[in-house]
């Protein structure tokens, strides 16, 4: 007979999630606060909880639009070398099919443009000032509270690696690097998991 939950017990695994098997980016690694995947039958939510301003590693925002956020240095490499700076890669067999991505503002971003973008790209190389990726969406940093979402219909996240950048009203080209000391954002991925075959 299997050992049976206790009512704690389960709220805390259903709070918690099961904890991402893939890798983060070095590149923003101190400002993650967390990435779960949680499944209810077929249904499967992945869940990214980012600390702009983390005393572990801040995140930096490059002076030109669209540019990819990370740190903009290492404590284990020269200023120069920087890091990967993906929230993570997006697959079928942990995220399922991706229809829906939400995100939501859990604290207001102080210090640097609270414009965001959550940009996704098949490539796990770019890093802190990088290249732009394919537009998801504008990232709710207005107010705590505050949040948007957008769907999917052609599965065109799978195999791509999700990236925050500099928004585009804000962070014209000259502008100084900037550095957040606040900010926390939540990403959530509604998901449908492939059953196998019969």
């Amino acid at each position: 007979m299997g050992r049976r939950l206790g009512r704690k017990r389960l709220y805390a695994l259903e709070k918690k999630g099961q904890s991402f098997s893939g890798s983060i980016g070095a590149g923003v690694s101190g400002s993650l606060v967390s990435r779960t995947v949680s499944r209810d039958g077929q249904m499967v939510i992945t869940d990214i909880v980012i600390d702009l301003g983390s005393s572990e590693g801040a995140i930096n925002v490059p002076g030109i639009k669209r540019l990819m956020l990370g740190h903009s240095a290492s404590t284990s490499a020269g200023a120069t070398n920087f890091k990967a700076a993906h929230l993570g890669y997006v697959e079928h067999s942990e995220s399922g099919i991706v229809t829906l991505v939400e995100a939501t503002c859990l604290e207001t971003p102080t210090g640097a443009p609270t414009r965001i973008e959550l940009q996704f790209d098949s490539s796990a190389a770019k890093t802190y000032s990088g290249s732009a990726g394919t537009r998801v969406m504008e990232l709710p940093t207005a107010a705590i509270g505050s949040s948007s979402q957008i769907a999917y219909d052609a599965d065109e996240l799978d195999g791509n690696y999700l990236y925050l950048a500099a928004g585009l009203p804000t962070s014209p080209v000259g502008t100084a690097v900037q550095t957040y000391t606040a900010g926390k954002i939540h990403i959530r991925l509604h998901g449908t998991m492939i059953p196998d075959d019969k």
